[in-house]
């Protein structure tokens, strides 16, 4: 009755050591990518980050853009007034106080005299504010136009990784016949 035992024994053995076998090699096909999976997950986080600070640098020019338009309503709303006083504004504001003064009447008070000139002198800081912030936009766009350039590469570059890993679990599923036992058990 005991007679073949050593023939069991041994094809049991056999059929364990082959089962852990591949056990390990399954084990490594599907955790062992685990470093690589971490890698798209800190990509996924750079690019999210990178998200969150394109739309900060978005609604800070639109921001600068509002506070643009603002001062350029509020310098012609000045211009507007100067016209309707009589009194005529250099086109490039520099030295407009000077130009105003000039056209002045005689008899015109003192006060109202200041009044022009302190405005004719803030409307050359708005104008020279209204330059800086146009050069500041336009920094701030030439920056928001490379992060999204960046952007975009890391984009591609992932979308490649996603396509190659793709296609290492298409090659590993038609290696095991692992890829017809879902088909199969639907089916």
């Amino acid at each position: 009755m005991f007679q073949n035992w050593n023939f069991l024994i041994a094809e049991m053995w056999v059929l364990l050591a082959l089962a852990a076998l591949v056990g390990l090699i399954a084990g490594f096909f599907f955790f062992g990518g685990k470093s690589k999976g971490e890698g798209n997950f800190s990509l996924d986080q750079s690019l999210a980050a990178a998200k969150s600070e394109l739309l900060s640098l978005r609604k800070q020019l639109d921001a600068a853009q509002e506070q643009m338009f603002a001062q350029e309503a509020e310098l012609s709303d000045l211009r507007q007034i100067a016209a309707a006083s009589g009194v005529g504004l250099g086109t490039d504001g520099a030295g407009a106080g000077e130009d105003t003064l000039a056209e002045l009447p005689e008899e015109m008070p003192e006060e109202f005299a200041q009044l022009m000139l302190q405005r004719d002198e803030r409307i050359a800081l708005l104008e020279a504010d209204l330059e800086d912030l146009r050069a500041e936009l336009e920094t701030d766009a030439s920056k928001i136009e490379a992060r999204f350039e960046e952007m975009i590469v890391e984009a591609d570059a992932r979308e490649a990784e996603i396509e190659r890993l793709s296609e290492l679990v298409a090659a590993y599923e038609a290696a095991t016949g692992t890829d017809d036992m879902p088909k199969q058990a639907n089916g």
